[in-house]
């Protein structure tokens, strides 16, 4: 991880700097993620610009208060039986899959019971 971290340090920091990512803990859970999917900064800040930095599903930001400052970090979608990256997602939207398990037949279920209920 040291050495990892220290091949990225500069882009790291730009990243911090472009995206308001403040706060040691906040770096650090962002460095993690990154590092247990296996790829470089320059990926991750690819997938993000390619999104218009916002979430793959609700297309807003993963906006989390600071004082003076705004925290963007989605985070890394993933399947989790090839263990591929699907895109970036807010933690909302990323808890509400794991919650549907992954699976279309429950998401549909879940649209349907919206719609009967008069959200659509």
């Amino acid at each position: 991880m040291a050495e990892w971290r220290e091949r990225n340090r500069s882009k790291m920091e730009d990243y911090f700097r472009e995206y308001r990512v403040s706060g040691r803990a906040a770096r650090a859970e962002l460095t993690r993620r990154i590092k247990s999917f296996g790829i470089t900064i320059d990926e991750y800040i690819e997938m993000l610009r390619e999104q218009e930095e916002v979430c793959a599903i609700c297309k807003q930001p993963e906006e989390i208060g600071v004082p003076g400052q705004k925290m963007r970090v989605l985070s890394l979608d993933h399947d989790h039986d090839t263990g591929k990256l699907r895109g970036l997602l807010c933690g909302t939207c990323n808890k509400a899959l794991g919650g549907f398990r992954d699976d279309p037949a429950i998401l549909e279920s879940a649209m349907k019971y919206l719609a009967r209920h008069g959200k659509f």
